[in-house]
């Protein structure tokens, strides 16, 4: 069963709003600003320490995500909305990191505050997502790995998922004799190894992306809710129960085993009974406060630095700050997007 479109404002072109992702988008949104703003010193006991050791399946997941959503655009070779799409990128990885670079040499030469950036960074980062806002190698990679799969379905048509099985595979093997890592050992020191080693993987989790939507996964296993759901149990109770056995084995087969939680996490979201929810005011309102990810990401480490001397919980990086930290990203994103509702800059906040 499909959930049920939503008649409001974000859904006034009849696209599809699937809350529990958008739910999983949201919590691994936190996580991600959790993990960037808390301070490990702070942890209390060892759950506040849980989110660091599974940090691997953050990236994957959203990967896997927005390749899902993007598949019939692409294998319909939709110019329109492919070119939305690499719009919808390059608008914030563009414009956020020169406003970040004009603010910081702004404060060192008029405030003499620390922080002056180089040309040379500004350059880096335009080229390759890092230099200036290093939260950008994730865009590069998204970008990347978009043109990639465009110029592959283009040329290859009809044998591209083909052609992206064998590239996988490869990429697989190369990473397993850790030939990848030997490669990027030398550039350790300047951000070419953080923002272009991953691409590798990441191509693999667009794949698992392409595939799930190839066989309309969704669709699939909320016709079969109850099966689905005891599977994905049994799953969730086994990985748990042999943890540690599957921790050994992840550095001989981490991208194998990212890429199964990555998949695992997206169905399991995918069937919560969230559809069942038939008043439409706290669907628009569940839909409100799972919105605005994309700006949350763009924006928390400047949300950090400008609020850390206002704020002792950022200040001293505590859980309470790292949640008030995507308040204030969440409610200038807001603002932004209502600003900017009519023009193509809204997209730097949503």
């Amino acid at each position: 069963m499909e959930i049920k479109k939503l008649k409001g404002k974000n859904n006034n072109k009849g696209k599809k709003i699937f809350l529990g992702i958008e739910f999983l988008r949201m919590i691994l949104s936190f996580l991600i600003v959790y993990i960037h703003c808390f301070s490990r010193s702070n942890a209390k006991s060892k759950f506040y320490l849980i989110p660091f050791k599974i940090l691997c399946f953050y990236v994957p997941t959203f990967f896997l995500i927005s390749f899902y959503f993007s598949y019939k655009s692409f294998v319909l070779r939709d110019i329109n909305k492919i070119v939305l799409r690499f719009k919808r990128f390059l608008i914030p990885y563009i414009i956020w990191p020169i406003l970040i670079w004009i603010k910081n040499n702004y404060n060192y030469y008029f405030y003499k505050i620390k922080g002056k950036t180089a040309l040379k960074n500004l350059y880096c980062q335009l080229l390759i997502g890092c230099g200036v806002h290093g939260v950008f190698w994730f865009h590069f990679n998204l970008i990347f790995v978009s043109l990639f799969l465009v110029i592959n379905i283009f040329i290859f048509k009809k044998n591209y998922m083909f052609i992206l099985y064998i590239i996988c595979l490869i990429i697989y093997i190369l990473n397993y004799f850790g030939y990848i890592s030997k490669i990027f050992l030398k550039y350790n020191k300047i951000p070419v190894r953080h923002s272009i080693k991953p691409i590798s993987n990441t191509l693999i989790y667009a794949t698992t992306g392409f595939f799930l939507s190839s066989l309309n996964i969704i669709n699939v296993i909320n016709n079969n809710k109850k099966k689905s759901f005891l599977i994905l149990f049994f799953l969730f109770f086994y990985v748990i129960k042999y943890y540690n056995k599957i921790n050994t084995l992840y550095y001989s087969f981490d991208v194998i085993i990212i890429d199964i939680v990555g998949t695992f996490l997206f169905l399991f979201f995918s069937i919560l009974p969230l559809e069942k929810i038939n008043i439409l005011f706290i669907q628009s309102i569940f839909r409100l406060i799972t919105s605005y990810t994309g700006g949350i990401y763009y924006l928390h480490p400047e949300v950090m630095l400008m609020f850390k001397n206002i704020f002792k919980d950022i200040y001293y990086r505590t859980f309470k700050g790292c949640f008030l930290i995507y308040i204030i990203s969440y409610f200038i994103c807001f603002l932004g997007s209502k600003i900017f509702s009519k023009y193509s800059l809204k997209l730097l906040f949503i």
